[in-house]
């Protein structure tokens, strides 16, 4: 038995929203497709190892809130899609 302690309540619902997150795909430019699948995937591990303190959740809270994605050209991420999960984890930090 791991002497870590599993997140639980709004946290676990809140990692399993970032883990679960689909996106459309814009054509015609939008963000880039590896950097927020690598800043999703940093954001839902930090919201896995155990439940958040009071610092370690404000420090989530202003690296997702100063978070700025590059467009690309072709095929990236709808912008308005990967926005809304960003507010909606902003929400639930804040």
């Amino acid at each position: 038995m791991s002497d870590v302690a599993e997140p639980r309540g709004w946290q676990a619902e809140l990692r399993d929203r970032v883990h679960k997150a689909r996106f459309h795909m814009a054509r015609d430019g939008g963000y880039d497709v590896v950097a927020v699948d690598e800043f999703l995937t940093g954001i839902e591990q930090r919201l896995a190892v155990e439940p958040l303190t009071d610092a370690a959740r404000a420090e989530l809270l202003a690296t997702v809130g100063g978070t700025r994605f590059r467009m690309v050209k072709r095929y990236g991420y709808e912008s308005c899609d990967v926005d809304q999960l960003l507010d909606d984890v902003r929400g639930a930090l804040g």
